[in-house]
């Protein structure tokens, strides 16, 4: 499973490995000169009646789809539960991607080949219709009875085996990386996201020392003040339940004033959404002052709200919430005296207290020609734009790029953006659902409403209830009391 992790390996190639040279093969064929590939198809169908407990790596799950790699081939036969190998099987391990190669696996089981015409080896079983290469590598009985008795060499062919199944694996470890770069740069050629999205740079890396010029940049474009972050503090994150932990990422962070900066990101709708900002930074207001220490100690705090659902109903995209007191006959807005605002280092009441901001990224579809602009470009796309010039997305640049990570990192990050789509599926399904029930209920309380308005008109004109039960479909008791 190293090999598999790529956690390194003595070959590049399977055709490195050496085969034993003392013509054991030789002989059980009656060939003197055998292939490497041809070689190999004969071990590979050598192994299940031999070491069958050797392929059991052939069963590994593809964990992308649940369901066994495709490119393994293979049977699992009916009395026998071991992994009993196909055409496909050795085409992955001779051929790998390479078509030529491929295509000479296929001639190998033509019936001109001498696996054929020496009655040693052939493809058998394929489905009507089904590909070729997908018949069970099978050894004829003449050979197994003639052979079988005779290896004295199976621990030398086992170790071939197995050196051959470590570089497969080693070759499928990369493969799949070049998968994941491979779907990288697809989105990148279908202009989609070039840098991994904010929600997941918070949980991992953002967390580190080292990029909180990310966040930084991102507060000092959105308060228009210099932010430098001292620390940060543990948030709600941790407690998240499995809907959370997709749907929901906050981050909270001091900065230099030690003032709190609660970063929450937040992808799927929510109606009580204003209520839990209220919640969130008045929990932090009574949590970050400690009992008996006077008011004059209350923090500030800052809410920042990334949201990518539709929230509330307005025009703009970026949204500040501040606290005023505004005079109910003069107009004026109430001031701090002389005194506080020496004492708290304030020009304003408003600066005292909680302060919201909401980024609503979904509803950014102009180009970005300031530097907010820019960022909710990015938080909206997962682009950064050419020439860019705000604070922070530089190092968005530097330590964000999705060719940065490793290839288990890629594996779970895609998994998260999987999950993001299936959780708002679900959402989106359950809401439609909704409504056509709420639909088909209108519409049945329609035609209930309908057809007792009927009713009523029949009897008015001295119908009898079996006649208007009959007209109608309403039962009698029904008619009674109308």
């Amino acid at each position: 499973m190293q090999l598999y992790f790529r956690q390194g390996c003595e070959y590049t190639s399977i055709e490195e490995v050496t085969p034993p040279d003392d013509g054991w093969l030789e002989d059980m064929t009656g060939r003197q000169e055998i292939t490497f590939s041809e070689r190999t198809a004969i071990m590979l169908a050598l192994m299940p009646h031999i070491r069958p407990q050797a392929l059991d790596i052939f069963f590994a799950k593809n964990k992308d789809f649940d369901r066994q790699y495709t490119e393994f081939g293979g049977w699992k036969g009916r009395s026998h539960g071991d992994f009993l190998p196909t055409g496909e099987t050795a085409s992955f391990i001779i051929a790998g991607e390479d078509i030529e190669k491929r295509k000479a696996v296929i001639r190998m089981f033509q019936r001109d080949h001498w696996f054929y015409t020496q009655n040693i080896l052939r493809l058998e079983g394929a489905g009507e219709g089904e590909p070729f290469l997908s018949g069970q590598l099978r050894l004829s009985e003449e050979f197994l009875n003639h052979n079988l008795v005779k290896l004295d060499k199976v621990n030398a062919m086992v170790h071939l085996m197995r050196s051959i199944v470590a570089i497969f694996l080693y070759w499928l470890g990369t493969l799949r990386f070049i998968c994941l770069l491979c779907k990288y740069q697809l989105l990148n050629a279908l202009s989609m996201e070039s840098y991994i999205r904010f929600d997941w740079a918070m949980k991992r890396l953002l967390r580190n020392k080292a990029n909180y010029a990310v966040l930084e940049g991102l507060l000092t474009t959105l308060l228009e003040e210099k932010v430098t972050i001292q620390k940060l503090l543990e948030s709600e994150s941790n407690q998240e339940d499995e809907f959370d932990k997709y749907n929901r990422v906050d981050m909270l962070a001091e900065n230099s004033k030690g003032e709190l900066v609660l970063i929450e990101i937040q992808n799927n709708n929510e109606y009580a959404y204003f209520q839990r900002m209220l919640f969130g930074a008045s929990k932090l207001v009574t949590e970050y002052i400690n009992r008996g220490q006077g008011y004059d100690k209350v923090r500030k705090v800052y809410s920042i709200n990334i949201v990518y659902f539709s929230l509330g109903h307005g025009k703009d995209f970026v949204y500040h919430g501040k606290t005023e007191f505004v005079g109910i006959h003069e107009g004026d807005v109430l001031e701090l005296s002389p005194f506080q605002k020496q004492t708290f280092k304030v020009d304003k009441v408003s600066q005292l207290y909680p302060e919201y901001y909401i980024l609503k990224v979904n509803d950014f579809n102009r180009v970005a020609k300031t530097p907010l602009e820019e960022w909710i470009y990015y938080l909206n796309t997962g682009n950064v734009p050419e020439n860019a010039t705000a604070p922070g997305l530089n190092a968005v640049k530097e330590r964000l790029k999705l060719d940065r990570m490793s290839r288990e990192e890629l594996n779970a990050y895609y998994k998260h953006l999987d999950n993001i789509v299936i959780l708002r599926d679900n959402i989106e399904t359950e809401r439609a659902e909704g409504r056509a029930e709420g639909r088909a209920e209108g519409r049945a309380e329609g035609r209930a409403e309908k057809q007792t308005a009927i009713a009523r008109n029949l009897k008015s004109l001295g119908m009898s209830n079996e006649q208007i039960a009959a007209a109608t479909g309403l039962a009698e008791e029904e008619i009674n009391k109308l």
